[in-house]
């Protein structure tokens, strides 16, 4: 007969989440959807960000370091901004490697935001490897009061 080690215990335990508890770890405060990076080459890697919200705009903080700024696509479109480039690093090809701890490979972060936003007055800039992009929000189209016509007949 088969007895689970405690560990085996744990690892089930905590897959044995209700369905409401596992979305809520994919969704973060501000409705935004944690995908997974997306990579041609495997895993990929991850790319961290801060959002915060000042004067009609949302702001993001992503880090980047070692990435050059011709090495990233930034878009944004209704509700959602899009972080993709790729980390390239030297090869242990050409030396005598003991460790190789710094990744390279493609990233992707698509986040995904309450309010549209406009990506015509977006801006980025890319200092000290953190990339930072203000996303203003979409202007609200004013309200227009239509008047009632009598039509003859």
């Amino acid at each position: 007969m088969f007895a689970p080690t405690r560990r085996e215990e744990n690892d089930r335990a905590a897959w044995a989440l209700d369905p409401a508890t596992l979305l809520r770890c994919f969704f973060d405060e501000e409705g935004g959807v944690h995908f997974p990076a997306r990579s041609d080459e495997g895993a990929g890697l991850s790319l961290r960000c801060d959002i915060h919200e000042e004067k009609g705009a949302y702001v993001v903080d992503a880090e980047l370091p070692g990435v050059k700024q011709e090495e990233i696509e930034i878009r944004a479109h209704g509700h959602e901004l899009e972080i993709e480039g790729e980390r390239r690093t030297e090869t242990c090809d050409d030396r005598k490697c003991r460790r190789r701890e710094i990744r390279s490979g493609r990233f992707y972060r698509r986040i995904h935001f309450a309010e549209e936003i406009d990506p015509a007055r977006t801006e980025a800039g890319l200092v000290d490897g953190i990339l930072t992009v203000r996303l203003p929000h979409k202007a609200a189209a004013a309200r227009t009061r239509i008047p009632i016509v009598k039509r003859r007949g």
